[in-house]
This record gives C-alpha cells, structure tokens and sequence, in this order.
C-alpha cells in the first residue's frame, strides 16, 4: 500500500503527531536550504516546504492539532541546528514544535523510530512509522491501523510530550547556555 502522508495530513480531524528521532534527515529535497543554512545565508523559498505549511495552515485553521517533537542528542549537529531555524515556519503554520534532549530524560531512550500518529482518540486512528537507514534516508513507510501499534505510537507520544519544552524555551536555554 502506498502512503501519502500530506493526504493523511489534510484528512485528520483531530491530531496529528510527528515524532523525529533522527540525528540527520538526508532529504535531497532540503538540499539548497540546508547548504544556504551552512553558509549562513537566509533559507530559500522552496515550493515543497510552502505547500507542507499550507496543509498545515488549514489543518490548524479546521481545528486539528498539529504538534510535532524532535528527540535530539547533544552535542548539536550542524543539521539539527538547521532543523530548529527551519521550524519557525512551522511554528509560523500553526503547528506545536517541541524540543527533547535524550541524555535528559531515560524514557527518551526508547524513541527511536520516527512516526506520524493521526487522530489517536477519534473513529478512525492511523500511524505511519517511519523507517531510515543508517546515512538518514527514508527507508520506507509503513502504515498501521492496528490498535496495537496505535497504542505503542500513542504511549510514544506521550513520552515524548512530557520531556519535551517549546521551540523558544529550548532557544532560551540553549542560549543561556
């Protein structure tokens, strides 16, 4: 079965949850925005991005919840530093970002499979596990609607979401040092 996530996206109704647990994406698509970043130059518009902001946008504007965490080791790479100055425009979109450090919480331990959970408590829950090989590349999607697996993304979730803090908390705090 072949998964179209942006379509998951603009039919849930309730939620939809993302959990990174990746060190590095290799999205060749993030290519021009990720080498401007390196240089320090403004991230270019790219088309892909807007659209992803887009069904965002009228996600959150129909009333679903669009929250997402990235559970991070430390020290910071150069692409996870990437990935927090491209939240903003998520963020901007509407949706929950939220930050979690591994070596701060046990319990992150366990979150290493990245995943897209949609509407857990409604009529019809979904998940989406992400799978990617060891240079950052997805792998392959796998899709769910088994109660067993929406309940292990769900406990996932929730893990995620008790240790993790805001985008501009975790700013602060990286800041403050």
């Amino acid at each position: 079965m072949s998964v179209d996530l942006l379509a998951m996206y603009r039919q849930a109704s309730g939620e939809a949850f993302r959990l990174e647990a990746q060190q590095r994406y290799a999205v060749p698509a993030e290519d021009e925005q990720f080498r401007a970043f390196a240089e320090g130059r403004p991230l270019p518009a790219d088309p892909r991005v807007d659209r992803s902001m887009q069904i965002i946008r009228e996600a959150t504007a129909r009333g679903c919840r669009i929250r997402r965490v990235h559970v991070m080791d430390l020290p910071l790479n150069l692409y996870l530093r990437y990935e927090l100055a491209a939240y903003r425009e998520n963020i901007d979109a509407g949706e929950e970002v939220g930050i979690a450090l591994r070596r701060w919480h046990p319990d992150l331990a366990e979150l290493t499979e990245d995943f897209v959970l949609f509407d857990p408590e409604g009529p019809r829950p979904d998940v989406v596990w992400m799978r990617y090989d060891d240079e950052g590349q997805l792998a392959g999607l796998a899709h769910s609607d088994k109660p067993a697996d929406v309940a292990l993304a769900a406990s996932y979730r929730e893990t995620a979401l008790a240790h993790a803090v805001s985008l501009a908390e975790f700013m602060t705090l990286a800041e403050a040092g």
